[in-house]
């Protein structure tokens, strides 16, 4: 779902494109209108995401249905608000977020799973330990989910968060197509 906008996006900008696509477009009225599309998508996709975090805390502190159970999930979403708005500039913590979470949700958990679960279905037990998992998983097996765990293990470079008006095309990230914009500041070790 991601892939072809970004294709397109890096196929438009080109070495002017960088953390976000939004600061690329030209055109102020068509800036502002993404901004807004984008606000109302995370708004409504709000209520689907914090619904179990509500259910939880809801059954945790045993909250009835109805008025108390409203004043729970308002409680919430002030705390989620408060971080939001303590944070100065979300770009970081997305980085943080989508480096670690996203990274060990996808590709490493996976394949800590499917070997703890082939362990312990191998040993016929409830759960399996990392000796069981040493000791029952074929060689092979282990292998290949290790070649593909070890890349996300190492450290990734951590560049810069240039903020600026637009970010300019051109080799020189100097052009744009109104002389009204300011370009941001250009950042040619962004790429390296």
């Amino acid at each position: 779902m991601y892939v072809p906008p970004s294709i397109l996006g890096y196929l438009t900008y080109g070495d002017s494109l960088r953390d976000s696509v939004i600061n690329s477009l030209q055109i102020k009225a068509i800036q502002q209108c993404v901004n807004i599309f984008v606000s109302l998508h995370v708004i409504l996709s709000l209520t689907i995401m914090f619904n179990p975090v509500h259910q939880e805390a809801e059954d945790f502190f045993r909250i009835p249905q109805g008025f108390s159970s409203i004043k729970v999930r308002f409680l919430i979403m002030l705390a989620a608000i408060f971080i939001a708005e303590s944070v100065p500039s979300v770009g970081p913590m997305m980085n943080i977020v989508g480096s670690t979470g996203i990274t060990i949700a996808s590709t490493i958990f996976p394949a800590l799973f499917y070997l703890h679960l082939s362990a312990a279905e191998m040993k016929q037990a409830e759960s399996a330990s990392l000796k069981d998992v040493i000791t029952t998983i074929p060689r092979r097996t282990l292998v290949c989910c290790l070649i593909v765990i070890s890349p996300f293990l190492k450290n990734a470079s951590k560049y810069a968060n240039n903020v600026g008006d637009t970010n300019c095309c051109g080799h020189w990230q100097n052009i744009s197509r109104y002389a009204t914009n300011v370009c941001s500041n250009p950042d040619m070790s962004y790429f390296h």
